[in-house]
């Protein structure tokens, strides 16, 4: 029997960050700055070289119309990627189930495959959240009056598929 556990995995369905912190996991602190602060970075600056020149609403505007569509392309990848790994079988995805690569998680060495599976999967999970930011933003760019946030947003998501394609 299974013992009852006090986390927010327990009373909500939340087994998909545990996806998301063996992803950050599996990768090097280089591959982490990569990621997530380079973006941050480049947004923050085309953010504040936008509000200088005073074209926040054209620049958010603009970027919402495209980033929806590009988020939704990409999505469809994703999916395709996740399907065609854990759907295809042949001698090269035995390989890649039976070698062992050197990342620990939890204790236990993952395979390629399983390392292959986290990535495709976190790619699925944090397109699908960065479309629902951009949906929530694009819909409430009120919510700041001067859109400055909005704008920070569309560029961090901008520079994050740039880099991620």
């Amino acid at each position: 029997m299974k013992k009852n556990q006090k986390s927010i995995g327990g009373i909500l369905y939340f087994e998909w960050l545990i996806l998301i912190i063996d992803y950050f996991k599996s990768i090097e602190l280089k591959e982490r700055v990569f990621d997530v602060f380079v973006p941050l970075g480049i947004g923050i600056i085309i953010s504040t070289t936008c509000m200088l020149c005073g074209k926040v609403e054209f620049a958010t505007k603009g970027l919402a119309d495209v980033l929806i569509s590009l988020i939704s392309i990409l999505i469809g990848f994703s999916v395709m990627l996740v399907t065609l790994l854990l759907t295809s079988s042949g001698n090269g995805v035995d390989e890649l189930k039976k070698r062992k690569s050197d990342i620990k998680i939890h204790n236990k060495e993952i395979s390629l495959f399983q390392k292959l599976h986290i990535q495709f999967a976190f790619s699925l999970i944090s397109e699908i959240l960065l479309l629902l930011i951009i949906f929530f933003n694009y819909n409430n760019q009120y919510w700041n009056s001067s859109g400055n946030i909005s704008v920070c947003v569309y560029f961090y998501d901008f520079k994050y598929f740039a880099f991620n394609i």
